[in-house]
């Protein structure tokens, strides 16, 4: 598969320019349960929520709009939130329709491998997601 010149970042910037970032509180917001990742080292989030406190959160996440009990499951960002969470801070969000889940997981895959190298177990549920996607092709 060839990515090119796709940058998830930059287009996730651009909408964060558009005014269309809410602050939630972080209990009324959920990590995806499919979620590619499994895997979310603690040291990390420590380190995160430290930049966080310093100079804030500088890229909101990503998340479904609320469902019947007025939560969000976030899309991106489960590691943002978790550091949100930990220090008792509000978590900026956009809210986006993910419409297809397998293209929502393919572009979890590949966000989380722009940022942190995923592990081999991550790799391998990665692949068993992916499997049934490309038998389709």
């Amino acid at each position: 598969m060839d990515f090119g010149d796709f940058d998830i970042f930059a287009a996730k910037d651009e909408v964060a320019q558009q005014g269309r970032v809410l602050t939630l509180d972080p209990r009324r917001v959920y990590p995806d349960p499919d979620n590619v990742r499994r895997a979310i080292d603690q040291s990390e989030i420590d380190a995160l929520a430290e930049t966080i406190s310093a100079r804030g959160q500088l890229q909101p996440i990503i998340v479904d709009p609320a469902d019947e009990d007025d939560r969000y499951r976030i899309q991106f960002g489960e590691r943002r939130w978790r550091a949100c969470m930990q220090i008792g801070r509000d978590v900026r969000a956009i809210i986006r329709e993910h419409g297809d889940p397998a293209q929502v997981r393919i572009d979890q895959f590949i966000e989380n491998d722009q940022r942190e190298q995923l592990s081999v177990r991550d790799m391998v549920a990665w692949r068993q997601l992916r499997w049934p996607v490309e038998r389709q092709l």
